[in-house]
C-alpha cells in the first residue's frame, strides 16, 4: 500500500473534525461573550464556555488550560476530560489525549464521541487495531456513527485488510451520501485492488460532491497511471497542485508521469519542486538522478544518487543507478564496489548481478562475470521475470564464448 500517498487523508479529516467541533462551540459560546474577557472568574461555567470558546477559535492552548481550571473545581466532569482530550489531539499530543480521553470513558462509559476521538489519536500513532476496537465501540453506541465507520475503514486499508476497509466506506455512504472523502478513500482502495473502473467512479463522484478535493484528483490521477492512460493521470495531478500548490505526492508521481512519455524537461523539473519544497526527500533525487541518467548528464546524476545515498544509506536501488553511471563514464571499479553494496543490502537483487557481470567482463575478470551472470539469470527465472532471465541467458553466452 502506497502509505505516504494515503497519509494527506488524515490532515484534511483532522481539520473537518476541528471545524465540527468549532461549529458546536460557536453556538454555545456566542450566548456568553463575556467568558472571553471574564479571566478573574472562578466560575464552573466561565471556565467551560470559555473553554468552548477558544476551541472555536482553534486556541487550543488556551481551551486546553481552561478545561483544565474546569478539572479542578469538578474532578469527575467526564465532559470537560473529554474536551481537554480533543485539545490534545489538536496539539497533536496524542498519548495525553488517549489518557483525557479514557479518563472520559471511565467516567461516562457510553460516551460514544469519547471512544472516537481516542480512535482517532491511536490512528495517528499508528496503533491501528486499538483505533478499530475504540471506533467498533463508537458504533455499537451509535449505529449510524458514520465518521466512525470512516475512521475504522481508515484503519483498516493502513492495515491492508482492503475488503474491511470497502465494507465500512460503503456504509458510511450508505448513512451520508454526499460523503466525499468516503467515496474517495473506497477509490482509493479499489486502486490497492487494481479495480480501476470501480475506483474511476468513485473518484469522480467524489470530485462532483466536493470539487475543490485535491486528493481527490491525486487518488484519481494514480488510477489513471495504472492504466497508463497517462495525459489524463497528468491533467488531474495539474488539477490537484492547483489547489494545493505545496502537493509533493502530486508533483512526485506527475514527474513519473512525464518520465514515461519521455518528457524529460517537465519531468526534471516537477522532480526539482519537490526538493524545494522537501530537501531531504530522498525518491526525489533519486528520480531526478533517472532522468539525468536518460538526458545523459552523468555527473549531474550521480550528485543525485550520492544524496539519495546519503539520504538513504540502505536504499539498495541507489547503489545500483549510481553504479551503471560509473559503468557510463568506464569508472568500473567503483561501478563494483556501488553494485556489490546493492547486493549486500538485497541479495536477490538479480539486476544488480547483471550489472556487476557487465562491470567484471570490461574489468576482464570473466570468470566472475560468469558467476555473476548465472546468478543474475537464476534470480530472475525465481522472480518470474522472463524478460530478466532472457537478458542474462544471452550476456551468460557472450561471455562464455568470448572466454
Amino acid at each position: 500500500m502506497k502509505k505516504h500517498l494515503y497519509l494527506p487523508v488524515i490532515a484534511c479529516i483532522s481539520s473537518l473534525l476541528l471545524i465540527d467541533c468549532a461549529k458546536a462551540s460557536t453556538e454555545k459560546s456566542s450566548k456568553n461573550p463575556v467568558s472571553l474577557v471574564n479571566h478573574n472568574s472562578g466560575s464552573l461555567v466561565d471556565d467551560n464556555n470559555r473553554g468552548k470558546a477558544y476551541v472555536a477559535l482553534k486556541e487550543h492552548q488556551k481551551a486546553h488550560a481552561n478545561y483544565t481550571k474546569v478539572i479542578e473545581l469538578k474532578s469527575d466532569d467526564a465532559t470537560a476530560y473529554y474536551k481537554r482530550g480533543v485539545a490534545y489531539i489538536a496539539l497533536n499530543e496524542y498519548r495525553k489525549a488517549i489518557a483525557e480521553l479514557t479518563k472520559a470513558i471511565k467516567l461516562q462509559p457510553d460516551n460514544a464521541s469519547a471512544y472516537y476521538e481516542r480512535a482517532w489519536a491511536y490512528a495517528k500513532l499508528k496503533e491501528y487495531q486499538k483505533a478499530i476496537a475504540d471506533d467498533t465501540k463508537a458504533i455499537q453506541l451509535q449505529p449510524n456513527y458514520v465518521e466512525a465507520y470512516y475512521d475504522r475503514g481508515y484503519a483498516y486499508a493502513h492495515l491492508e485488510e482492503y475488503q474491511k476497509a470497502l465494507a465500512d466506506y460503503t456504509k458510511a455512504i450508505e448513512i451520508q451520501p454526499d460523503f466525499a472523502l468516503a467515496y474517495a478513500d473506497r477509490g482509493y482502495v479499489y486502486t490497492e485492488l487494481k479495480e480501476y473502473q470501480k475506483a474511476l467512479a468513485d473518484l469522480t463522484k467524489a470530485i462532483q460532491l466536493q470539487p475543490n478535493y485535491a486528493q481527490a484528483y491525486h487518488y484519481r490521477g494514480i488510477a489513471y497511471s495504472e492504466l497508463k492512460e497517462y495525459q489524463k493521470a497528468i491533467a488531474d495531478f495539474t488539477k490537484a497542485i492547483k489547489l494545493q500548490p505545496d502537493f509533493v505526492e502530486a508533483y512526485f508521481i506527475r514527474g513519473a508521469a512525464y518520465y514515461v512519455l519521455n518528457d524529460y524537461q517537465k519531468a526534471l523539473a516537477d522532480f526539482t519542486k519537490i526538493i524545494k519544497l522537501q530537501p531531504n526527500y530522498a525518491l526525489a533525487y533519486i528520480s531526478r538522478g533517472n532522468v539525468y541518467t536518460e538526458l545523459k548528464e552523468y555527473r549531474k546524476a550521480l550528485a543525485d544518487y550520492t544524496t539519495t545515498i546519503k539520504l538513504q544509506p540502505d536504499f539498495a536501488i541507489a547503489y545500483n543507478k549510481r553504479g551503471i553511471v560509473y559503468t557510463e563514464l568506464k569508472d568500473y571499479r567503483k561501478a563494483l564496489a556501488d553494485y556489490t553494496k546493492a547486493i549486500k543490502l538485497q541479495p536477490d537483487y538479480a539486476a544488480a548481478y547483471y550489472n556487476r557481470s557487465v562491470a567484471y567482463a570490461n574489468l576482464k575478470q570473466y570468470q566472475k562475470a560468469i558467476a555473476d551472470s548465472q546468478k543474475a539469470a537464476q534470480l530472475s527465472y525465481q522472480q518470474g521475470d522472463m524478460e530478466g532471465y532472457k537478458i542474462a541467458q544471452d550476456l551468460l553466452r557472450q561471455l562464455q564464448s568470448n572466454r
